[in-house]
């Protein structure tokens, strides 16, 4: 009884003191780097705060095809009366993500197609 109840305190603990040290421990490189005497622009490339190339647009979409396809299979295997509810879910899992990746590619592969090519 005791542990069901110290493991999760310990947990917490724990991430909370990994959270405060790395978040301290830059801090203090960052001070240091500051105290040198670096210029705005070094330090920025110092720490790798580049500016960040835009991502694909269209990530969202694929993301929503893939987590719609997955809540989908999952529905279709909890009806399904069988001794192989379980297989037939899992299975469900892999096969409908992988139907909603042809249907994103399908539908906006051409799109990311010919967006690269104009950016050459």
């Amino acid at each position: 009884m005791i542990v069901e109840i110290l493991v999760p305190i310990t947990f917490f603990i724990t991430a909370g003191f990994i959270i405060y040290y790395v978040l301290h421990t830059r801090n203090m490189e960052r001070m240091k780097i500051i105290e040198q005497g670096v210029s705005g622009d070094d330090l920025k490339n110092l720490l790798g705060q580049t500016e960040k190339k835009p991502g694909d647009p269209l990530i969202m979409a694929k993301w929503g095809i893939i987590l719609i396809s997955v809540g989908l299979a999952i529905l279709i295997g909890a009806f399904v009366d069988s001794h192989l509810q379980e297989e037939i879910t899992i299975g469900l899992i892999f096969l409908f993500p992988g139907i909603g990746l042809l249907i994103y590619y399908r539908l906006f592969g051409k799109v990311n197609h010919d967006s690269k090519n104009d950016d050459l």
